[in-house]
């Protein structure tokens, strides 16, 4: 079943107050998902060496709790926000300004301000490299 982004935050604490004694079990990638449990009975099953391993997902605290990028680092080892390809642009951009290559910089620095969203703070930090 696919949910939108609204309701993978709503659903689990809607079918939980509408069935308190139910016990479900469910499988997501979706931090939403995650985070909108109200409890910490949420699992991971990791294979390891070709068994299968069952962990408490979070360590310590609630999943209410735990911001987006946390249960990302847990869920898939993602360990930045921005995806790689940013990431490399903003990388390339700063070596071609470090290595006075102006041409090339502001081909890459145009590339990114036509690329990033309007109003975002990635746009700044741009700017300051």
């Amino acid at each position: 079943m696919h949910l939108n982004l609204q309701l993978q935050k709503t659903f689990i604490p809607a079918i939980e107050e509408v069935f308190p004694l139910v016990q479900f079990i469910i499988t997501t990638q979706s931090p939403f998902t995650v985070q909108s449990m109200s409890t910490n009975n949420v699992f991971i099953l990791e294979n390891m060496n070709g068994k299968v391993l069952i962990n408490t997902f979070f360590e310590s605290g609630k999943p209410w709790a735990w911001s987006l990028t946390d249960i990302l680092n847990r869920l898939v080892g993602q360990s930045s926000e921005i995806s790689a390809k940013l990431d490399k642009k903003m990388t390339d951009y700063q070596r071609a300004k470090r290595d006075g290559n102006k041409a090339q910089a502001d081909f890459i620095y145009a590339e990114l301000m036509k690329a990033l969203p309007l109003n975002s703070p990635l746009i700044a930090y741009v700017e300051s490299l």
